[in-house]
């Protein structure tokens, strides 16, 4: 099936926008909720014997100030730091941690905000949440521009608004504003807008390094749609790596290394391994559920059910393109040797809730988005708020 074709001119942009705006309100509140009602409750447990009497305080001041602190866990505390100072000047070593792994366009936005709104790691939540609900609408229209009917389009979007670790698009995070501008990206090309898709695309390269996957997908697509594309298509591809070279080019001026966001990543506990070993223990050690920060059985799945969609993509939909986007963004990442974050990283990769959408075709699939993903996704919440390391990986 061809990747040009049309919008599904029947669904409007005003049907998306509701549709996105019920999902994400609904999502949203549910996490927001189950945050502020772990967090307001202070068990007084007494005596040994006796059983602890909870003290529930729902006051704004203790719920803002709980999830002020969930806004600078783990990355989000790093790019909340750039949002503040900026990048760390000095020469390159790998002896100690600096915040160069960090690409810059989230905390480049932040902190042009800083002076309007002041430097409260709450800024970083509000954009956070901002940019899902616009990434919402988009990638419901990125899948009818795909040519997916309007139900696999309204399923997509349960299915990322409710996936078990959707609660890193309410923080400060990536994984929100890497969604929109890859989705953005895609659906500006599919509409032939050239510009608007250099700037966009140039602005997910400098997101995150899996914008450069992106960009291998367009060339992917360019090429199978060669004969009916203007040459204007690949200037624009061209231009996108434009957000990786100069974030380089920064880095080599205040470190002397221009890849410093790569040689980095060994102070990070991150060395070049196959996922072998931590994909075999899974197998070999099934009782063991979690440890250094890695929900085993939960990565486990979501890494192979990655898998499985872009052989979907690929094989059942033509769609080669977006296969490789999901392979190498989904890959990637476990060639450290951990599957730790795989669900984050995957969950942010917009063809993998289109292939979910698709999916629910299936009731029994249907049941499992509808059902147990907000269940789960109630207890990751509760995960977070308690400060568990599964949680905020």
């Amino acid at each position: 099936m061809s990747p040009t074709v049309q919008p599904n001119i029947t669904v409007s942009w005003k049907r998306s926008l509701k549709v996105a705006l019920v999902v994400f309100v609904c999502s949203r509140i549910m996490i927001f909720l189950v945050w502020s009602c772990v967090a307001s409750i202070d068990i007084d447990s007494g005596p040994t014997h006796r059983v602890g009497a909870p003290f529930i305080d729902l006051r704004s001041d203790v719920i803002l100030n709980s999830i002020e602190k969930m806004s600078v866990y783990q990355d989000a505390g790093e790019y909340f730091g750039i949002a503040q100072d900026g990048y760390e000047v000095r020469s390159f070593d790998a002896t100690r941690v600096a915040n160069w792994a960090f690409f810059p366009l989230h905390p480049m936005i932040w902190r042009a905000l800083v002076p309007l709104f002041g430097n409260s790691p709450l800024v970083g939540v509000i954009l956070a949440n901002i940019y899902f609900l616009i990434a919402l609408v988009v990638l419901h229209r990125t899948c009818l521009a795909l040519d997916y009917e309007s139900l696999t389009a309204d399923r997509a979007l349960l299915a990322i608004a409710f996936f078990p670790t959707s609660y890193f698009f309410c923080l400060p995070w990536t994984e929100s504003l890497f969604l929109l501008v890859t989705c953005s990206t895609i659906y500006a090309a599919l509409r032939h807008r050239w510009a608007l898709a250099a700037v966009l695309g140039t602005a997910a390269c400098a997101c995150r390094l899996a914008g450069i996957f992106l960009v291998c997908a367009l060339v992917i697509w360019a090429w199978e749609n060669r004969k009916t594309l203007p040459r204007l298509a690949w200037v624009a591809i061209a231009v996108m790596p434009l957000g990786l070279i100069l974030f380089m080019a920064m880095l080599h001026s205040d470190t002397g290394n221009a890849l410093a966001f790569l040689d980095i990543q060994s102070v990070w506990g991150r060395h070049f391994e196959l996922p072998i070993r931590a994909l075999g223990v899974v197998l070999i050690k099934p009782l063991i559920l979690a440890s250094d920060g890695n929900l085993r059985h939960w990565n486990f799945l979501v890494f192979f059910a990655a898998l499985y969609a872009a052989y979907w993509f690929a094989f059942r939909r033509n769609q080669l393109w977006l296969a490789t986007f999901l392979l190498l963004g989904t890959i990637v990442p476990t060639l450290t040797g951990s599957i730790a974050s795989e669900s984050r990283y995957v969950m942010a990769l917009f063809p993998f809730s289109i292939a979910i959408g698709q999916s629910m075709r299936n009731v029994n699939v249907e049941r499992v988005v509808l059902i147990v993903f907000p269940a789960l996704l109630v207890l990751s919440a509760v995960a977070l708020q308690a400060h568990l390391s599964f949680a905020s990986v």
